[in-house]
């Protein structure tokens, strides 16, 4: 890990959909998809009850500055 990067903010008991929305803080759902690179409809699902595939999860963490551990 670089020391620019850091791991997405959560203890043992977060779910992904939670983690996400701490990276989104703030942001718009649409803005933060653009951002990222992934269509909006995905993050909704992500928040609510999937954890996104590998290389969508990459993009994400990629774009927030954070690890995927």
């Amino acid at each position: 890990m670089s020391d620019s990067q850091c791991p997405i903010p959560g203890g043992e008991s977060d779910t992904f959909g939670t983690r996400l929305r701490s990276l989104i803080e703030g942001e718009s759902i649409a803005g933060f998809a653009r951002r990222v690179g992934v269509p909006e409809a995905n993050i909704h699902t992500y928040l609510r009850s999937m954890s996104p595939q590998m290389d969508k999860l990459v993009r994400i963490a990629d774009a927030c500055g954070v690890t995927v551990d």
